[in-house]
């Protein structure tokens, strides 16, 4: 039986490997079809620089999802004041060219949002698992938004969804490792993401009724000060 569940639980970790491996070489493929396109129709590509950029980034992303398993089972954050300008406008470009069709991706942030201290990548990860849970949720298209705003002394991120939402009991079991109402995937993804919240000291809930979407959040309670100067 402990064989069994050493097994079953490898194949979850290789699932989830794949499921986020996926995202960033979806982003990748994406661009590079662009260029193509753009190239076929005979137009310069020196306009199209950034979708070089990006193929490069997300090739690196891929790179960096393999370290992180390394470090899954004990999510450790290696903090850097992180711009969540930045690091949420740079998502949500690379998302668009990743999401299902149909399926538009907007940013919503608050002016002069505050930066935090945190691990990039591993946000960036926690984020790109809520946008693709989102839009798998909408298999016949819809809005997914990802947004942040001040609170208090924090700053909350979030992503919500227009998808199948969730009932009561599913709501209450999202978190848990494994726990997955898919019939592909391992499950890890919601439980990923409070892992990464919870290294952070941060919070995540989850607000969602069927049919009505989803809306993930995750509350970072120390931002910077509102008078701290950008560098």
């Amino acid at each position: 039986a402990a064989r069994m569940r050493y097994h079953a639980t490898l194949g979850r970790f290789a699932a989830q490997m794949a499921h986020d491996v996926r995202n960033p070489l979806a982003a990748a493929r994406g661009a590079a079809q662009l260029l193509l396109e753009e190239h076929a129709q005979g137009r310069p590509l020196e306009d199209s620089v950034r979708y070089l950029t990006l193929i490069v980034e997300q090739t690196d992303r891929i790179g960096q999802v393999v370290e992180q398993y390394q470090r899954l089972g004990r999510v450790e954050a290696s903090l850097v004041r992180v711009d969540l300008a930045v690091l949420l406008g740079d998502l949500v470009e690379a998302q668009r060219l990743a999401v299902g069709e149909g399926v538009t991706l907007t940013l919503a942030l608050e002016p002069g949002c505050p930066a935090i201290r945190a691990d990039p990548e591993l946000l960036a990860s926690a984020f790109e698992n809520l946008v693709r849970n989102a839009s798998e949720a909408m298999p016949k298209g819809g809005a997914i938004r990802v947004g942040a705003e001040r609170r208090g002394d924090g700053v909350s991120v979030w992503v919500d969804d227009d998808g199948e939402g969730m009932d009561a009991a599913t709501r209450e079991n999202a978190q848990d490792d494994f726990f997955t109402t898919k019939t592909t995937g391992s499950g890890l993804g919601l439980a990923f993401v409070r892992r990464v919240a919870d290294a952070h000291d941060a919070a995540v809930s989850i607000t969602s009724a069927v049919g009505q979407g989803t809306r993930v959040e995750v509350f970072f309670p120390h931002a910077e000060p509102a008078s701290s100067v950008l560098p």
